[in-house]
């Protein structure tokens, strides 16, 4: 099974690109700073995982300067 980490995968390009990743059956890590939508990806996660057998994770990260 392929695999992939998407970081900023909370909304937008991210959001989309991890989604299609799903749907063609890759495992997928995301990595984005709001942890409420996070959780709806993990739980959209959680179905296409129990469609294609693979185990999908996901972080709360915040990249900063120091």
């Amino acid at each position: 099974m392929k695999k992939i980490i998407i970081i900023g995968a909370t909304s937008g390009i991210g959001l989309e690109v991890a989604r299609c990743y799903l749907k063609d059956g890759w495992q997928v890590g995301v990595a984005g700073r709001r942890e409420e939508e996070l959780e709806k990806i993990r739980q959209s996660q959680k179905k296409a995982a129990d469609k294609h057998t693979g185990a999908n994770h996901s972080a709360n990260v915040r990249f900063t300067d120091s």
